[in-house]
This record gives C-alpha cells, sequence and structure tokens, in this order.
C-alpha cells in the first residue's frame, strides 16, 4: 500500500477529550475518530487491526470445529416475547417498528463458637454508609453486612456482602447469567420498598431473591439496614432472622489474601476486561423448544453458555499494554503493516526507483507499506512510529554507499545493509528481524526503568 493513498489521518496534538493513552494514541494515529460520546468510527488502519485479531480468533475456533454464522442486528420482537425478555428489559433495549408497524430490536447482549443473640433494631439518625454504621455503633466494619439492591430480568435481587469488601458486578452477572443487572436507583428503591438505600436490610423485605457472597456465611450478631429511616438491626442472624436463597462468590478479592489454590498471598495488579464466560443452562433452550435427540432416544434440552470475546476492547488492550513515548508497538501478527519503505526524499530518483523496486518485492512476501509521500524525513519517520509499525527501511544519505538502514520499532540505532549487489542480504535481515522482534520484551524494559 502506498501510504499516498492510504486514509491515515495522523495528529501531533493531544486530543482533548483522551482518557487513557491508548485512547490517544488510537486517535492520534489515524485508527480511529468519534462520532458521539462513546462511540467511534474505524478508520482504515484501525479496522485493518480490528479485522486481523478477528482472524486469530476465528482460526483458534475453528481450531476446535466451531463454526461461524451470521446473524441480523435487528432482530423480531417474537424470539425475544418467547423467551420472556421482551418485558424484562427497560429501556436499555432499542425497539423500533418497520412500515408494516411490526416490532423489533436491536439484539443485546470464617467459623465462629459466638453464640446468637437477639435481634433488635436501633435508632441510627442521619447514618447511612459503612463507616458512619461503624462508628456509631461502635463495631468494626467486618461486623456489618452491606445489601445492594440490583435489579434484572427476574426482578429485584438483594446481594449480601460483609462491610469491608467490595461487591463485583461481573460475578453477580456471571451468576444469574444475566448481563442486563444493574443497581437500583435511590427513587426506583424508595418508590418500591418504601425506604431510602443507607437503611436497606434481609430482614423483611420481600419480594426479592437473596444472593450473599460467602463472606457473610458464618458470620452472626452482625449489622444491617432497618428497612426504616434512621434505623439499623442489630445481632442479626442468617436463618433466624432471615433466608438466604443462595451463596456465591460475589465478592472483589483482596491484596494479600490467600489464593484459593495454593495459599499464597494474592497480588493486585491492573487489568482491562476483554472477555467473558458465563452458564445460560436450559433457562432459554426450554423456553425456545431448543431439543436435541440424546443417545436414549429423549429429547432435551440444549445446554447453553456465552462465550464473549470484545475484539475492539483487546485492540485497546493491546495498545494501553504496548507502547511508549513516541507511538504504538504493534505485535507483528495485528499490525496494520509489518515493513514501511521510507524515502526521505521524493526528489531524488535513485532513492524513489529503489524504493519502488524493493515495494514490488516485499509486498508479495509482507503486508508492507510504502511511505511515498512528499514530506520531511522527520515527518515520515514520526508517523511510522506513531503508527507502531513493527520495521522501518530507510533509503537516506547512506545510498551513496548503497547502503540502507533496517530498524526494529524499538530499536535505538539502525543496522546499514548493502544492496548495491541486489536485494538479498536485506531479505535475509528483514525476516531475521522480524522472527526476533518482541515488543513485550522492550516494554518491561521501559518499564523497569
Amino acid at each position: 500500500m502506498r501510504m499516498s493513498k492510504y486514509y491515515a489521518p495522523t495528529l501531533k496534538e493531544v486530543p482533548n477529550d483522551a482518557e487513557i493513552k491508548s485512547h490517544e494514541l488510537l486517535i492520534r494515529g489515524g485508527f480511529i475518530r468519534k462520532t458521539a460520546s462513546g462511540v467511534y468510527t474505524y478508520l482504515p488502519l484501525g479496522f485493518k487491526v480490528l479485522k486481523k485479531i478477528e482472524q486469530i480468533v476465528r482460526e483458534e475456533m475453528e481450531n476446535i470445529d466451531s463454526q461461524e454464522i451470521l446473524m441480523p442486528i435487528i432482530q423480531p420482537a417474537e424470539i425475544w416475547q418467547e423467551s420472556g425478555r421482551w418485558d424484562d428489559y427497560g429501556p436499555e433495549m432499542m425497539k423500533l417498528k418497520d412500515r408494516h408497524n411490526r416490532d423489533f430490536t436491536l439484539g443485546i447482549f470464617e467459623e465462629s463458637d459466638e453464640l446468637e443473640r437477639e435481634i433488635e433494631k436501633v435508632d441510627t439518625p442521619n447514618v447511612k454508609t459503612i463507616e458512619d454504621v461503624a462508628n456509631f455503633l461502635n463495631v468494626d466494619n467486618t461486623k456489618i453486612v452491606k445489601s445492594l439492591l440490583f435489579k434484572g430480568r427476574d426482578g429485584w435481587i438483594l446481594a449480601l456482602i460483609r462491610g469491608d469488601y467490595e461487591l463485583n458486578i461481573s460475578k453477580l452477572r456471571a451468576y444469574f447469567g444475566d448481563q442486563t443487572l444493574t443497581m437500583g436507583e435511590p427513587e426506583e428503591i424508595k418508590n418500591e420498598f418504601g425506604v431510602e438505600i443507607g437503611f436497606i436490610g434481609p430482614v423483611g423485605i420481600e419480594n426479592v431473591k437473596i444472593v450473599a457472597d460467602y463472606s457473610i456465611k458464618n458470620m452472626k450478631n452482625f449489622v444491617v439496614g432497618g428497612m426504616e429511616k434512621d434505623k439499623h438491626y442489630i445481632n442479626v442472624n442468617i436463618n433466624k432472622d432471615f433466608k438466604v436463597d443462595s451463596f456465591t462468590d460475589i465478592r472483589m478479592v483482596s491484596k494479600g489474601e490467600p489464593c484459593p489454590k495454593c495459599s499464597k498471598p494474592l497480588k493486585e495488579i491492573k487489568g482491562i476486561e476483554v472477555g467473558q464466560v458465563f452458564k445460560l443452562g436450559t433457562k432459554y433452550s426450554e423456553k425456545l423448544h431448543a431439543y436435541y435427540t440424546s443417545e436414549d432416544g429423549k429429547q432435551k434440552p440444549f445446554i447453553m453458555g456465552c462465550y464473549g470475546w470484545g475484539i475492539s476492547r483487546t485492540l485497546g488492550a493491546i495498545v494501553e499494554q504496548l507502547h511508549d513515548d513516541y507511538g504504538m508497538i504493534w505485535p507483528k501478527s495485528i499490525s496494520p503493516f509489518e515493513v514501511v519503505i521510507i524515502p526521505v526524499s521524493m526528489k531524488q530518483k535513485e532513492l524513489v526507483d529503489k524504493a519502488e523496486e524493493l515495494y514490488k518485492i516485499l509486498k508479495e512476501k509482507y503486508d508492507a507499506l510504502y511511505d511515498d509521500r512528499d514530506a520531511s524525513p522527520g515527518f515520515k519517520f514520526k508517523d511510522a512510529d506513531l503508527i507502531g509499525i513493527p520495521l522501518k527501511i530507510i533509503l537516506g544519505k547512506k545510498m551513496k554507499d548503497g547502503k540502507v538502514e533496517v530498524k526494529l520499532r524499538y530499536e535505538k540505532n539502525s543496522e546499514e545493509v548493502d544492496i548495491s549487489n541486489g536485494f538479498d542480504e536485506l531479505l535475509k535481515i528483514i525476516e531475521k528481524k522480524l522472527n526476533e522482534y518482541d515488543p513485550k520484551i522492550y516494554v518491561k524494559t521501559i518499564d523497569k526503568d
């Protein structure tokens, strides 16, 4: 591909609305452009990377005999009505009608020997947060149970977790197989349950499914909201004072906790969610009559699961991990181009002729870009680094001695290669360097510095 014909609108300045480094670099590199808040258009460079990531996923899926289909984005209401989800979803489901007035939608997607004491409701005026409750009642926050209300397809869910822990909503959604679960709004909760959110609790609450984290399973005599303004219950105990529908792991783990597998202390690192796995079971296959004939000749519902991989999220996560002060550093397998040929001047016939000749050879074997723009060398070099192309081949002043410069994206110094007797030696060097190319090693050296 010739750069003069390629739409890659790079920017030198940092966008004002860029929140993280990957966002900034993808805009500056001409990979994406903002269409609306949270909505982006993928330009040729970005779209090319997306397709390469997609192809890797596709190949891995085919290796385990998966088959790919393409379904319409707009779907008829009937299949959503049959599964009961047409009315379950709220305003987050985009619905529309066609010219025949038919409904459609956009497809979505510790142990204790402590004796149990008698429950008691106590006054806690203007006390709402865990810290406030702990200070007012002079108890540790490990003796308080947080009660969080969520609304999903099947109604209200009350999630219980120990006061010093944070709830992991991804775990909660995965447990119920419901990605629509969202925390209830204060006004909505007050209208539904007649109480402010700071005083919600499991004792006496109705029309909810109660799920509790394992962290409270063996707790005794703990504190919960009193389901009444300025009131809390103390000496609350499971089974005696309320029932839990199910226990599961729904909390964020903390640094230093023992690993459940090896018992070594856990470390805390930052991460980016790029995929999800959750089991649907037979809930929807039964509703939609999706059955198969088993070996014993009986009709049984499919066991379903969702295994989602965010292609665009993966793109952003890679940039967040692999970049430096000059731009992106793409892995070779997904880089928009593997090699870029840069003649320092389009006015010097010798350079242009050699660049053209080399481009014809390289594009047969590599995803090659030929920067044939009439721009300064520095401008071209900076764009190549910003875009993150693994290998640069520079035709410059060394050409008077029959040499070109070859340089990996992260190398400080280039290697000179004699091409006066042809390109054979250069092609060997290119292949060797691309085989050795590993941006992860380079980024680790930056982190150490």
